[in-house]
């Protein structure tokens, strides 16, 4: 909804900066409707999604010896974590998951 001061100034400026502006609009409006259509695409090529977070964690933090993967997610207000062994990475690593690949379509 436009402002007062702002519907004034249209009004001053006359029709055809108001169909300008309309113009303007739709043509903003389906740049917005195609990238919505391209995330779209890219989501579904990606595939299913376990909403959870992977991170390696080490028994000595100080010295980074004793590695090992934990997987966490939360359901329903429950935390589960797994650990997992290094042969079980690939399965969860998906190329397109990498939270980067998804900050892309911010």
């Amino acid at each position: 909804m436009l402002s007062r001061s702002r519907a004034n100034q249209i009004r001053r400026l006359g029709p055809a900066h108001e169909q300008k502006r309309e113009r303007m609009s739709q043509k903003r409006t389906r740049q917005i409707e195609r990238r919505i259509d391209r995330i779209k695409k890219a989501l579904l090529e990606i595939g299913a999604m376990r909403p959870s977070s992977l991170s390696r964690q080490y028994k000595d933090p100080q010295h980074h010896t004793g590695a090992y993967w934990q997987i966490s997610d939360t359901r329903q207000k429950k935390s589960r974590t797994e650990y997992l062994r290094q042969e079980s990475l690939k399965e969860i690593r998906t190329p397109g998951c990498h939270p980067q690949t998804l900050q892309a379509f911010d």
